[in-house]
């Protein structure tokens, strides 16, 4: 979406780590928009559109080690071989903490944003079979209405069996395009309210 007249663009670059076994439970980093919004102040923003790219520029695995361009390879697992294996990754924006990210869907409350990464391999009597998926939901994709946010936005991400990339930091680049707005007391009574229904 391009930029109006307005609009403020936010970015951050969030770190985490894999865990062993390359499992990461729900950790969240937060964007901090003390400057945009307030509900004492009825201030706001529209969340317009919300870009996420993980990264991993000082990679240890030596067969995917990228130095040149520090990305992630798309190959999420590294166990491949007998029987059946896969990975995920799941990245999202929220204005509500989840306790778990196997709670985040499409359709969840106050999420403006989610991608998922897939990977999944299944050894056949002709080989090796991989399927590869990634999945993107932006502001527009789960809240076509309009969702406002009056709180600070956070960025969560849950991963099972990213285990090329077991016990290392990868980053989390992000891109908010948001547009500042007043919000009605209507508004700010139903998203408290919410927030409150976790």
């Amino acid at each position: 979406m391009a930029k109006n007249s307005g609009d403020v663009i936010l970015r951050d670059r969030l770190q985490f780590q894999f865990a062993a076994g390359g499992n990461r439970t729900t950790l969240y980093g937060r964007i901090n928009l003390d400057d945009y919004v307030s509900a004492v102040d009825r201030k706001g923003l529209s969340i317009k559109e919300v870009y996420f790219q993980p990264r991993a520029p000082a990679s240890e695995v030596t067969a995917l080690n990228t130095p040149n361009t520090g990305e992630m390879a798309l190959q999420l697992d590294n166990t491949a071989g007998v029987g059946a294996e896969g990975a995920c990754l799941k990245i999202f924006a929220t204005g509500r903490a989840y306790q778990n990210a196997s709670e985040v869907g499409i359709a969840s409350p106050d999420v403006y944003a989610l991608e998922t990464w897939k990977w999944s391999a299944q050894e056949t009597a002709q080989g090796l079979s991989q399927i590869y998926e990634h999945m993107r939901w932006g502001p527009s994709d789960l809240h076509m209405e309009g969702l406002p946010l009056i709180s600070d936005m956070l960025i969560g991400v849950a991963a099972d069996r990213v285990d090329n990339y077991a016990n290392q930091n990868v980053e989390i680049d992000v891109i908010v395009v948001a547009q500042p707005i007043t919000v009605s007391q209507k508004e700010i009574t139903q998203l408290l309210t919410q927030g409150q229904d976790l």
